[in-house]
């Protein structure tokens, strides 16, 4: 009864704040700004981009922020100990506390949805905090301490090999703090795995197992070593600042390197093999102590008030049990997998649908440019093959792609194809465009990461302005019986086995796709059926919209409400969507 409560608790905050956004598109005249209340929002918004600046250091740092905004950060990674939870946790409740507690803001100041979005994004990490024990932030949330797709033990790397910039003495100083930094951390994320294993909250034994033998893999390789000679490489060439020199920096690196963070990766490895006997064998996330209210708390932050396994099963279950098999996996020759041609140019549109204009009208309004680049250094890529990163603030990296081509040869053709087409990276690049608009308003919309929101945008963009119909089904039905197997394990309660036979039969991926795949949901609970629910929302938006409108309706307009404020949940896009239609009709 108490999930129940909850929940409705949560959908009246939901609605009365809701209503206060639909107020922010009123029609009437400007109201007059009360400047000592503007003077408020924006320090307590300004107190928010802080805070999150300084519990997640390598968020900041992969955003840009970590010399303007703060500069303590470059030299350190995120706190993972219980302790620091705990201490998140209160700051975080505090903060909620002083923004639901700011001064009322003319409905037609920009900062009041930021600050409504700041709220929401608050509320619902939050209610995570209390029933995950993971790392959760406004940018990221892991439900387990350890998994083998995110932690600090592949967070920190890839924190310090591809979004530390070293140009002074200062920087290459602050990196060899952080190698030390992640010394340190690895051994309190070993510690706190031993605390999980006396509370029950250890993660699912496979998702050990998995991290374990990447950890393992990696130390084989000599993979760990990039992390010195990545400061070697860039710190070449530096002044001498007086106190330190490039000898002794490396020296100091390599020394850090030998006897503390090498050894670190040993200890948790063996840590995890230690615990690996312990761990529960199913892999869903019911498995864990409030296992079940997590799930729909999930649900909940990435699907929306109006999901639940009840309604979302049946829709699922059709849509990805299809006749014929989505597509052959990728086994065709090495020319078709040739990574050179894997990525189209977003602006080459010649084979284009509708909307052409739009897609003319906003990439040339686009800020900066899309880079596209493999990328495999200690870098663990999401299921699709794809990573978006956001152009950074200090203009050291623009929006950016990275792919894996190894991932994307594992994966249905046609699913491929769309991934890696034109639209999509068109998609991705107006994604960044909206995100970088409202960032520059407000700096604290940079941190409210979105990912369902990010991949059902690219994926419903895809099937509004490709021609290419078999990819569209393709894709939509991959994702639809990635959202069934996410259920399938955390509310059927499935095994391994029962995921793996399931997508092998709907998608035709190979069972050692299966497999990763599977591991990536039980890790990740919950955001595939989110991303399923935006890209239903999406298109039942718009379906509403052309009867509503009729011959009105026009496509390019509707997809710039839809995408024009960035990621925000899926009440608000509808709201913002009716409201746009609701002054069409009154102003005709």
């Amino acid at each position: 009864m108490q999930v129940f409560r909850d929940f409705h608790k949560r959908t009246a905050i939901v609605c009365s704040i809701i209503a206060l956004v639909m107020a922010c598109t009123d029609t009437q005249g400007p109201v007059r700004i009360d400047a000592k209340a503007l003077a408020e929002v924006e320090a307590l918004l300004n107190d928010a981009v802080l805070t999150e600046a300084a519990l997640t250091p390598e968020v900041t740092s992969r955003l840009g922020l970590d010399s303007s905004l703060a500069p303590a950060a470059k030299s350190q990674l995120s706190d993972v100990s219980q302790a620091s939870f705990e201490r998140q946790r209160l700051l975080r409740l505090d903060l909620a506390t002083r923004l639901s507690q700011a001064a009322d803001l003319p409905m037609d100041q920009p900062l009041t949805r930021d600050l409504v979005l700041a709220r929401l994004a608050l509320r619902d990490l939050i209610v995570l905090q209390a029933s995950g024990k993971g790392h959760i932030s406004l940018s990221q949330t892991r439900i387990y301490t350890i998994d083998p797709f995110a932690g600090l033990w592949i967070e920190g790397p890839q924190a310090l090999i591809r979004d530390h910039v070293i140009e002074t003495a200062d920087d290459a100083e602050a990196y060899v703090a952080r190698m030390a930094d992640l010394a340190d951390g690895l051994q309190d994320t070993r510690r706190r795995l031993i605390a999980d294993a006396a509370t029950g909250h250890l993660p699912p034994a496979e998702i050990l197992r998995e991290t374990r033998l990447r950890i393992e893999r990696l130390i084989a390789e000599d993979a760990f070593l990039i992390i010195q000679s990545t400061l070697e490489t860039f710190s070449l060439g530096l002044p001498d600042d007086g106190s330190s020199t490039h000898a002794s920096r490396i020296q100091a690196a390599l020394q850090i390197y030998q006897e503390d963070l090498l050894p670190a990766y040993v200890e948790l490895a063996q840590s995890l093999s230690d615990l690996e006997d312990q761990a529960p064998i199913p892999l869903g996330v019911w498995t864990q102590p409030g296992g079940v209210t997590l799930y729909n708390d999930l649900l909940q932050v990435w699907a929306g008030s109006t999901s639940s396994v009840g309604t979302l099963w049946p829709s699922l279950e059709s849509e990805a049990a299809i006749e014929r098999q989505i597509t052959q996996t990728n086994s065709q020759t090495a020319q078709d997998n040739d990574p050179d041609r894997l990525l189209q140019n977003p602006d080459d549109l010649s084979n284009q649908a509708d909307p052409v204009s739009y897609l003319e009208a906003r990439l040339a309004g686009a800020a900066g440019s899309l880079q596209i680049r493999e990328n495999k250094d200690l870098i663990v890529m999401p299921m699709t093959g794809l990573n978006f990163l956001t152009a950074r603030h200090d203009d050291k990296r623009p929006a950016t792609i990275e792919y894996d081509s190894e991932i994307l040869e594992q994966l249905p053709t046609d699913v491929s194809k769309a991934l890696t087409s034109s639209q999509y990276m068109a998609a991705t690049r107006l994604y960044n465009d909206a995100v970088q608009t409202a960032s520059r308003r407000s700096l604290i919309r940079a941190y409210l990461h979105d990912s369902p929101f990010e991949n059902a945008w690219s994926t419903y963009f895809y099937s509004v302005s490709s021609p290419d119909a078999q990819s569209i089904e393709a894709i939509t039905r991959f994702q639809a019986a990635i959202a069934a197997t996410d259920l399938g394990l955390h509310a059927k309660r499935w095994t391994l086995e029962n995921a793996k036979a399931f997508l092998v039969e709907q998608t035709g991926v190979s069972k050692d796709t299966a497999e990763q795949i599977t591991l990536r949901l039980s890790a990740n609970p919950g955001q595939a059926v989110g991303v399923y629910v935006h890209l239903k929302r999406f298109q039942s938006l718009e379906t509403r919209t052309r009867q509503v409108l009729g011959y009105r309706f026009d496509l390019s307009s509707f997809l710039d409400v839809l995408l024009s404020d960035g990621p925000r949940p899926l009440d608000i896009v509808e709201s913002d969507i009716e409201n746009w239609y609701e002054t069409l009709m009154n102003n005709r």
